[in-house]
């Protein structure tokens, strides 16, 4: 009857070849240098909507000037003279400003800079989601004393250079949007343009009206023309 083989430490003398261990990716591997343990459920290693990312993160992947969408309803107009100093601020010192843009990568502010940047060949967004109680600072560094003094004369000039949208303007007008906090009545005026009163007399077609001809100096007047009228129809 032969004898089991004696164990050392627990293990046989002659044990079986283990079995070599399946592969394991790099994430696996990382979870097991870091002592945690892998969970089944993937859902939070999916990239998150962008409302999900954290106040003050950058999302991983940037995004380009082409994913951005301008502004349809924009209240400013940029002016060729407004997009040249935006476009030799960039060119010059760099960019230096943040926009703002919503969930749908929607441009709030900034129209004109991307406009800018677009025309430079810059491509390269860089997004930081913030709730509105972090104010956000780009910091620059490397700049001289003069290329400073130009970012900041830039910033304040192509600004004053930027126009109203008269017609974006009459349009919130009309659909009632209240720009008391932002214009006064005078200022607003300014922008429209004259508007008639409320009293402001209308007319039709039925207004009485006097006419003479310049060649013959035949007179008359109301909205039925005379017989021989055909002839000294006035000019519209």
């Amino acid at each position: 009857m032969s004898k089991k083989p004696r164990l050392t430490d627990g293990a046989p003398r002659n044990p079986r070849p283990a079995e070599p261990a399946p592969a394991r990716d790099d994430f696996e591997q990382a979870l097991d240098d870091a002592g945690a343990e892998l969970v089944l459920d993937v859902a939070p290693l999916l990239p998150a909507e962008p409302s999900e990312y954290r106040a003050g993160k950058a999302s991983e992947t940037p995004v380009s000037v082409a994913e951005l969408v301008a502004d349809p309803r924009n209240r400013r107009r940029h002016t060729t003279r407004n997009l040249e100093m935006i476009t030799a601020s960039l060119r010059d010192v760099g960019a230096a400003r943040s926009i703002v843009i919503d969930e749908r990568n929607e441009i709030l502010a900034g129209n004109g800079l991307i406009e800018a940047a677009g025309a430079l060949g810059l491509s390269r967004v860089q997004v930081i989601d913030v709730d509105g109680d972090t104010i956000v600072a780009v910091r620059r560094s490397g700049l001289t004393d003069e290329q400073k003094r130009a970012l900041a004369i830039f910033d304040n000039r192509s600004a004053e250079l930027a126009e109203w949208n008269p017609d974006q303007l009459a349009a919130d007008v009309a659909a009632g949007f209240d720009f008391a906090p932002f214009f006064t009545e005078a200022e607003i005026g300014k922008i429209l343009g004259p508007v008639a009163p409320e009293s402001f007399k209308t007319v039709d077609i039925n207004v009485e009206t006097h006419y003479r001809c310049p060649s013959c100096g035949y007179a008359w007047s109301g909205t039925a023309k005379p017989a021989h009228a055909d002839a000294h129809e006035p000019a519209p």
